[in-house]
Parts: structure tokens; C-alpha cells; sequence
């Protein structure tokens, strides 16, 4: 793991807890560059909580990433659950995106549509 990067909270089945891992690269190269955006991403921004049977994680601006440990029953799910969730955070630190603008929400979904084609 990345020196000053958080510790993500494990989310596997019903189970959240601190205990320590490695996360993937997509989350380490996020961590980064919103650290050097100048919106380094505190541990505590990862929350873990039951959500709707729809929903597997999402961002806010105010509370972090959540992370529903009722629907991310392993590993690869959960860091990229945490990558699209931090390109969202590095966009509205970036770009200042205002999510209740409709526009504002489709670009940053389209950049995660790229962004996924493009690394695969």
C-alpha cells in the first residue's frame, strides 16, 4: 500500500471491519491524485453501511464513499466500488461538479464509462 494512503475498510459479505489490505492499483493511482489535487482522502471517508438491494456504494461530498457491506461480497467488487466512487470525488474536487445538475452527474458518469473502456 502507498506511503499516507488510508486504510480501506474490508467490506466481504456482512463483514466491515479495519482489519488491513492490499488494495487494488486503480484505488492507490486515485488516492494519489486527489492527494496532489489538493483533496487528500482521510480514512474516515470510507463508511461502511447496509444499502438498498440497488446500490452497491456512492459518494457524497459531505460523508465520503460509502461502501454497502450487504451488497460487495468480495474483493474485486469492493475496489471497484472504491475506484468509480473516488474518480466521482477526484471530479467534484477537480471540476467542482454540482451533483443536483443533471449535466454535471452525466459528465462524471461518462468519464467512468472512458475510463473504464479505456483500462478495461
Amino acid at each position: 500500500m502507498e506511503e499516507g494512503a488510508p486504510r480501506a475498510k474490508y467490506v466481504l459479505g456482512f463483514l466491515c471491519s479495519t482489519e488491513k489490505l492490499t488494495i487494488g492499483p486503480m484505488v492507490v493511482f486515485m488516492l494519489k491524485h486527489l492527494r496532489l489535487a489538493g483533496c487528500p482522502f482521510p480514512e474516515d471517508a470510507f463508511q461502511c453501511h447496509p444499502c438498498p438491494i440497488t446500490t452497491s456504494g456512492g459518494f457524497s461530498p459531505q460523508y465520503g464513499i460509502l461502501l454497502c457491506q450487504d451488497r460487495v461480497y468480495y474483493k474485486k467488487r469492493m475496489e471497484d466500488t472504491m475506484a468509480h466512487e473516488l474518480i466521482h470525488a477526484f471530479d467534484h474536487c477537480r471540476f467542482k461538479v454540482d451533483w443536483n445538475n443533471l449535466r454535471h452527474h452525466a459528465c462524471s458518469e461518462v468519464s467512468l464509462l472512458v475510463i473504464a473502456v479505456a483500462f478495461g
